[in-house]
């Protein structure tokens, strides 16, 4: 798999994804969500409630302000009161 680079892919705000990833009209699309899982992992939502799963990372991965996803820049938004 090729190496990605985060500053050149489009972010999905400017360029929106061709998989289901929200209401590009919504004050949230062009983020995803993430909430720490059991054992270490990481999950990724579209939504805030967590119902619109994107990804689930594992091991631990420590994750940046920004994440690519489906071929589209996403920001990451760390939900209220959950240390990352």
């Amino acid at each position: 798999m090729p190496a990605t680079n985060i500053r050149t892919t489009a972010h999905a705000r400017q360029d929106p994804p061709w998989t289901d990833c929200g209401d590009p009209s919504h004050v949230d699309f062009g983020a995803v969500f993430a909430t720490p899982v059991a054992d270490g992992a990481l999950c990724l939502t579209f939504d805030r409630r967590g119902r619109r799963h994107a990804m689930t990372l594992f091991d631990g991965v420590d994750i940046g302000s920004e994440i690519v996803i489906y071929g589209r820049r996403f920001t990451v938004v760390r939900q209220a009161g959950v240390a990352l």
